[in-house]
């Protein structure tokens, strides 16, 4: 979920810290949310359908809703093209993995030169010899 929000999102990890911190506090919120709903509905449901109608219709009802639930689920969430749309899925995330390296890239050389011209500015003080050129 995470994974496909940010792709959604063009969001690159890492770029921003403050951005992943709150969509990862989003989709922790919406799992717990999730989470704790089914298990508050689920057994008042499940007690319901027991004393109104008996253990064989209670297991008989929960089997086809959780046949429709997955058909519903494979519909819609899956779909019949789900390798071709997974693998353009995996390509957008990818190229803004891409994107994050390469601007880790341009920082680590900006930081390199940074310091190579703090160590010729060191040098040069103790040696009293002066470079021209700049890193």
């Amino acid at each position: 979920m995470l994974e496909r929000l940010q792709v959604d999102l063009e969001i690159t990890e890492g770029e921003d810290e403050a951005v992943d911190n709150k969509l990862n506090d989003k989709i922790n919120d919406a799992y717990g949310f999730i989470y704790a709903f089914s298990n508050f509905v689920s057994p008042l449901g499940g007690s319901l359908l027991y004393s109104q109608f008996g253990q064989r219709i209670t297991f008989d009802f929960i089997w086809i809703f959780d046949l429709c639930l997955a058909m519903f689920l494979f519909i819609f969430n899956c779909g019949l093209f789900v390798f071709s749309e997974n693998k353009k899925f995996y390509e957008k995330l990818d190229t803004l993995k891409a994107k994050l390296e390469d601007q880790s890239v341009d920082i680590t050389q900006h930081v390199g030169s940074v310091e190579m011209n703090n160590t010729l500015n060191v040098n040069s003080f103790r040696t009293g010899i002066t470079s021209e050129r700049s890193f």
